[in-house]
């Protein structure tokens, strides 16, 4: 599983930690650019 966090264009102090995913979503990534925000996969640190 991937862990996601979500980055602010404008502001790259400005994130959301995401958590878990099963799997990737392409066109919530898609969406979420729309508004200014990157969908960034983080790297698993176990």
């Amino acid at each position: 599983m991937a862990k996601y966090k979500l980055v602010n264009q404008n502001d790259g102090n400005d994130e959301i930690e995401l958590g878990e995913f099963l799997n990737d979503d392409i066109a919530a990534g898609a969406a979420l650019n729309q508004l200014g925000w990157s969908l960034v996969k983080e790297e698993k640190d176990e």
